[in-house]
């Protein structure tokens, strides 16, 4: 049995109603509580990023 792949846009955040990521483009993992496994990522932004 084969295991479907889905490719992800790069990770966003909704800020001042504009989808937009971090300034330096870091990310973190998001993690299944159960599993551990890496289900995504997210923009690890700072305050400058929301306050831009």
């Amino acid at each position: 049995m084969s295991r479907l792949t889905i490719t992800l846009p790069p990770a966003q955040q909704l800020v001042d109603g504009k989808l937009t990521g971090s300034t330096d483009g870091a990310t973190y993992p998001i993690l299944d509580p159960a599993t551990g496994q890496e289900i995504g990522v997210a923009p690890d932004s700072t305050a400058a990023d929301v306050d831009a």
